[in-house]
């Protein structure tokens, strides 16, 4: 994970003291820009208030300060103090509508003053009226998302636990890895072996968690192929634990948004970068 904005069309890289003393300029009855320092803020407050520690924080600035470039690092720690999962936030905002106020977020983050602008979750907000009314409540929907992220992972993973896997069903269910090219044909007895007798102690329950660790540790000995197949695993597995899946799924409330406007929210896959789907729908085009 990039922790620095990418400049490289005539940005600079900045100290939050900078990004206070850029001068904000006066609203039309179009256009309303905000406050670099209050954006950041904003930002800087929700991430806290989810109960997300902040690593680290660097921005970049061009055009005489009018456009902002930031990346937050940040990361969610147990009661233990262990890291539950690390992930990027980046923001920018425009004076001089080059851009949206913008959000992205998750494992992979790309922010550049050349405009590119990617990542897992994506919020825009124009330069319009009521943009300070919205803003708070689109900041604290995303960084819920990216909290949720996290609990739909650990939701995953309970319902691997309580997925009982006999002997022929793992059997089944490693052949359809083969069959899917996600697991070579090579590795298919070495992950049977794992399951039926597994390195570690807490993999002994027969379940669909038991499995999943064992396609994981085999899986670490080609480390370069080790993220794609995971996904390829967590594919089939979720599948053969759909039903518990979807039990502890519904029981997730649903994040509401009401009276926003001119804004949108999107998800991307976090492997292929292609939309999966409008969080928050809008007829929207950028400032």
């Amino acid at each position: 994970m990039s922790n620095k904005p990418y400049l490289h069309c005539g940005g600079i890289h900045a100290s939050h003291n900078d990004v206070c003393l850029v001068q904000t300029p006066a609203s039309t009855q179009t256009h309303v820009p905000i406050e670099h320092n209050v954006f950041v803020d904003e930002v800087n407050d929700a991430l806290v208030e989810s109960g997300l520690t902040i690593t680290d924080t660097n921005y970049g600035l061009n055009h005489e300060g009018n456009d902002l470039f930031a990346l937050f690092q940040v990361e969610k720690t147990n009661e233990a103090g262990n890291t539950l999962f690390q992930n990027v936030v980046g923001l920018r905002n425009s004076h001089i509508k080059h851009f949206s106020a913008g959000l992205v977020a998750g494992s992979r983050v790309f922010v550049c003053d050349n405009l590119a602008f990617s990542g897992e979750i994506k919020m825009n907000r124009k330069h319009t009226a009521h943009i300070m009314r919205d803003l708070p409540n689109l900041v604290r929907h995303m960084v819920s998302q990216l909290n949720d992220k996290w609990k739909f992972q650990e939701m995953r993973y309970s319902a691997y636990e309580a997925t009982p896997v006999d002997q022929e069903q793992a059997i089944e269910v490693i052949g359809e890895t083969v069959w899917e090219n996600i697991l070579p044909g090579s590795k298919f007895t070495a992950v049977r072996d794992e399951y039926l007798n597994p390195s570690h102690e807490e993999f002994e329950p027969r379940n669909a968690w038991s499995l999943f660790n064992a396609f994981t540790e085999v899986a670490k000995s080609s480390p370069r192929q080790l993220p794609e197949r995971t996904i390829g695993f967590h594919t089939i597995m979720d599948k053969f634990a759909q039903e518990e899946l979807d039990r502890l799924e519904n029981e997730m409330a649903p994040l509401v948004l009401d009276n926003v406007v001119d804004a949108e929210i999107i998800e991307r896959d976090p492997l292929t970068g292609a939309q999966l789907r409008d969080v928050y729908p809008a007829d929207y085009n950028n400032d």
